[in-house]
């Protein structure tokens, strides 16, 4: 498995194989990189183990005779490149290819998102970072409705995420849709949950108004200001 880490605004790969050791070992064979690592060992372990270790790799790559610029400029190194948004930060994604996944792993780690996954295709990566958003969504949705609960007389049988193409929410029957955007951007969580739950108590606009007064939520908020 082929991974990389920056240093000094370089990008220096490094190779991974498991074997059956205690800790992980790292080496400089022939001006490269190599990682040895327990069996069972995770990735986000490994990208932890090298990037504290980083200067210390550097410092036996250039005492290795073998070694030369080349290293810093991977001619594999993947053109695609990746960046999603979260609760108004944007992050950029590593997207470490593995064919023995089966199942697809992601995770926000150290100001970047680090999607271990078989299938490198922008649909895929796409959906599994929705799943992680919905995750996210359904987590502060249940601490808000603690709070909001008690706001509110009606509340939904359920409240689900989707990607609404044209509006922050809907309603279904005795359930509220919120679009994805509701942890994407900034703040985006309470007004676009508070608003849904004025239409579904069919408050007017008056009381809608003193309701996101009472909750501290301003009316004109800009969804998309990071």
């Amino acid at each position: 498995m082929r991974l990389s880490f920056k240093y000094n605004n370089d990008n220096i790969y490094y190779t991974v194989i498991y074997k059956k050791i205690n800790d992980i070992v790292i080496q400089i064979e022939d001006g490269e990189i190599l990682v040895t690592a327990p069996l069972g060992t995770s990735t986000f372990t490994i990208i932890k183990k090298v990037k504290e270790d980083a200067s210390n790799i550097i410092k036996s790559l250039k005492k290795d005779e073998t070694h030369d610029n080349d290293i810093l400029k991977e001619t594999n190194e993947p053109a695609e490149s990746y960046k999603a948004m979260y609760l108004g930060k944007t992050y950029e994604i590593d997207v470490i290819k593995d064919e023995k996944i089966t199942e697809p792993k992601i995770k926000l780690w150290r100001g970047k998102f680090i999607v271990e996954t078989n299938d490198m295709d922008e649909n895929t990566i796409n959906s599994i970072l929705f799943d992680w958003y919905v995750d996210k969504a359904t987590i502060k949705i249940n601490e808000k409705m603690k709070q909001y609960e008690k706001k509110f007389k009606e509340l939904p049988d359920n409240i689900r995420i989707e990607h609404l193409e044209d509006k922050f929410f809907k309603l279904e029957d005795e359930n509220l849709v919120l679009d994805i955007k509701c942890v994407i951007y900034k703040s985006s969580m309470d007004y676009i949950l508070a608003k849904g739950l004025c239409e579904f108590n069919k408050l007017d606009l008056q009381q809608e108004k003193n309701m996101m007064k009472q909750l501290g939520i301003g009316e004109n908020i800009n969804l998309l200001e990071n």
